[in-house]
């Protein structure tokens, strides 16, 4: 089975606590074993070297938490409140992020509380479109696309430059990266009838 999706994770950690305190950690554990993840699942990271689904469950419980779903009572230790078992006297299907906007503590967090677009909300408004990623992997995955778009463009410039150019960028970098000095550089910069010299 793949990783779930965080609003996946919503309605399980909310049960998860049906039963008492619980602290992150164990409940993580609990639910990863719920979810019959593998341990290669288990050990997928996000780039910052965070657990992907312990980021999923962290960003479950943050939600959870801001509708007043679940108070912390400690580092790390949740436990239901009085609206979170109403909610599951009477469970939805899935818990999502347009099941929680009902809860004024959660909508007045939201983006359009502010007058700001919703990002969270597909252009065209409807309900029925899901976000799988949480917002720590959204931002990632937009600076992923961001380094990818820079080195491009970094590269198809250095293609375009003359080659003296070229070879003062391979020397700033040698010396930025700690690769000899900036008077040695200036030696090693080759030139028309240098005997063959180059950075």
């Amino acid at each position: 089975m793949a990783i779930p999706d965080f609003q996946t994770v919503l309605l399980p950690v909310l049960q998860a606590l049906a039963q008492g305190e619980r602290h992150l950690a164990e409940m993580t554990e609990d639910l990863a074993a719920q979810f019959r993840l593998t341990p290669e699942e288990r050990a997928l990271r996000l780039p910052s070297g965070m657990p992907r689904f312990r980021n999923r469950v962290g960003w479950a419980v943050a939600y959870l938490h801001r509708a007043r779903l679940i108070e912390r009572v400690a580092r790390g230790v949740y436990r239901l409140t009085e609206r979170g078992r109403s909610v599951l006297a009477a469970p939805p299907e899935r818990i999502t992020i347009a099941f929680l906007r009902q809860f004024p503590e959660f909508a007045i967090l939201r983006p359009e509380a502010e007058g700001k677009p919703d990002e969270t909300r597909p252009a065209s408004g409807a309900e029925s479109a899901e976000i799988t990623s949480t917002p720590e992997e959204r931002i990632e995955e937009a600076l992923a696309l961001i380094e990818a778009e820079l080195r491009a463009k970094l590269l198809q410039r250095l293609r375009d430059v003359e080659p003296a150019f070229f070879e003062q960028v391979v020397l700033d970098l040698l010396v930025a990266m700690g690769y000899g000095s900036e008077t040695e550089a200036r030696e090693l910069r080759g030139r028309s009838g240098d005997g063959g010299i180059d950075g």
